[in-house]
């Protein structure tokens, strides 16, 4: 019971992130965009990037997209951290290690509604 909890809280986690960071990226957010754009990123690979995220959000929020939810949003992360490391940007490679082992953790605990 605490399991599923804890899943539930992390997928609710994940979905929240996923709506927080792809929702600016899609109005155009200037800020968002400027730092974006500062990383080598084109304007249209955010607009997949967002795309992807919100669509990955989504789909872990129900049984049967759970895993290829989880794994678009591992493979996002890992587009990103290998970005990251192209163009010598460590510091924001290094904040994106908790966030790509929480699709693997999630899982690993898999979806609360799921039967087991």
């Amino acid at each position: 019971m605490i399991l599923r909890i804890i899943s539930a809280a992390l997928i609710l986690f994940t979905t929240f992130i996923a709506f927080k960071h792809s929702l600016p990226l899609l109005t155009n957010d200037a800020q968002l965009t400027a730092m974006m754009t500062s990383f080598q990123l084109s304007k249209l690979f955010l607009k997949v990037v967002a795309v992807l995220t919100l669509a990955g959000g989504l789909m872990i929020l129900f049984p049967l997209t759970f895993f290829w939810g989880n794994y678009l949003n591992a493979a996002i992360i890992l587009v990103l951290m290998l970005h990251f490391l192209g163009v010598g940007e460590y510091k924001h490679l290094l904040m994106e290690i908790p966030f790509i082992a929480m699709p693997f953790v999630i899982q690993y605990l898999q979806h609360p509604l799921a039967g087991r």
